[in-house]
Parts: C-alpha cells; structure tokens; sequence
C-alpha cells in the first residue's frame, strides 16, 4: 500500500501538469524552458544535494550497482537483438535500441526513491544514477552510431 501512497501523488502531479498544458495555463512557448530548466538544472542539483549530505561508504551497494547496470547492459542488447531480427529502417533501430532501454530515472525514479524511501534512499538512487546515466549515455551512442544511416551511406560511397 505504501507504494501507491508514493507513486500516486507523483503521477498526480504528471496528470495536473498535462491537464493545464491542454487548458492553457502553460502556452507551448514556456514547456521547452522548463523542461530544460528542470533536465539541466534542477535534476542535476537535487542528485548534487542528496549526495553532497551522505556518507558513500554507506548509501553505496556494490551488489545493487552491479545488478543495476547488468540489467541496464541486458536491456541494450535485448533491444539490439530485436533490432537485428526487424525489418525496420537502420535509423529506427538505433532510436528504437535508445528508446527502449534509456530510463526515466530522473523524472521518475529519483521521487520514488525519495518519496518511499526518504533522504536516504535519494542519495542512495542519486550515486545509483550517476553510473547508471554513464552506462546509458555510452551504451545509447554505440547503438546509435552502429544503426546510424548517415554512417551506412558514408561508408558504402
């Protein structure tokens, strides 16, 4: 029960933003700049924090980074397997290898973490994040680069 007493109120909070973008209240111009605000500045800022007032030696768990970027790695080459066996065109599939494996965790996952499990577990999701978002990043480049199209017509010239 505990969960939906944390997870609703952030979805709430998701629901109440598109319903003032659909009535108005938020015009189009001002979605871009925020988004960005909060992506560049206020995700970065409340990892910094949460980190910045806890101990690493005892947020920090071996076991779950190691399960975390094992899961992550295990998502990429799913996605990249079904890539291989779809017909669809080489840029589809590097977006579609991105897409489905790249999380929501800033977004999603750090309120959670907050939310159920307090400062503790924001700074414990908030050092899982930082090696999670490098894995991601490396991984979505590779996959990207491999499926890219303006690389298949450079080297078939």
């Amino acid at each position: 029960m505990q969960v939906f007493s944390t997870i609703i109120p952030i979805f709430a909070v998701v629901i109440l933003g598109w319903l003032a973008r659909r009535r108005g209240f938020m015009p189009p111009e001002f979605l871009g700049p925020a988004n960005q605000m909060v992506y560049y500045l206020a995700i970065p800022a409340l990892i910094f924090r949460s980190i910045s007032n806890a101990s690493f030696h005892t947020q920090f768990n071996m076991t779950v980074l190691l399960i975390t970027l094992s899961s992550a790695t295990i998502a990429y080459f799913s996605a990249w397997l079904i890539g291989q066996l779809t017909r669809w065109p080489k840029g589809r599939v590097g977006a579609f290898i991105q897409c489905s494996a790249h999380g929501n965790h800033g977004y999603i996952g750090l309120p959670v973490a907050f939310y159920f499990m307090g400062e503790s577990g924001l700074a414990k999701a908030g050092i899982l994040a930082g090696f999670l978002m490098i894995l991601q990043n490396v991984l979505s480049v590779l996959a990207l680069q491999a499926w890219s199209v303006w690389r298949s017509s450079c080297s078939s010239a």
